[in-house]
């Protein structure tokens, strides 16, 4: 979260991103992940362009087996509750894009998207899923903090 001195001027490249609540519903298949990080693991530094990808999420228990597939983790790898996966073949986030948001477009087709997770780490690019935050998770500590600043929820 951020906490900003002056609003933000909203343009078609600035807008705030909606969050979900718990029985909001979305595109689980046609999410998207977006960051400045690098397109090949091992690959150094940031890019200069900012990149998207399409991924669907996966089940926790299918992303829970491919992590334990993983001999640094191992077979009793549990993945907690607050992370959820997305990913596909060749399709992944990578180094530097922590942080970034995962969004979902809301199942109404109404074009407007939710932020359902922030890249969090993953085994390599591309290969096996992607964990990343879940926001649904972290609803009531967000909800917490921007009380704090009742600008911050005026465009609910």
């Amino acid at each position: 979260l951020l906490v900003l001195n002056d609003p933000l001027e909203i343009t078609d490249n600035v807008a705030p991103i909606c969050l979900p609540s718990a029985n909001t519903i979305f595109n689980s298949s046609n999410c998207i992940a977006t960051g400045w990080g690098v397109g090949s693991f091992g690959n150094k530094g940031i890019g200069s362009i900012l990149r998207m990808v399409h991924l669907p999420l996966i089940d926790s228990n299918k992303c829970q087996e491919e992590f334990r597939k993983v001999p640094r983790l191992g077979p009793n790898f549990n993945l907690h509750n607050s992370f959820i996966c997305a990913g596909r073949d060749l399709a992944d986030t990578c180094t530097g894009d922590g942080g970034g948001p995962l969004v979902c477009p809301l199942q109404d087709d109404s074009g407007k998207y939710v932020q359902i997770g922030i890249t969090s780490w993953g085994i390599g690019c591309g290969d096996r899923p992607g964990a990343y935050s879940s926001v649904i998770v972290a609803r009531d500590w967000i909800e917490t903090m921007t009380d704090a600043f009742p600008a911050a929820r005026k465009s609910e």
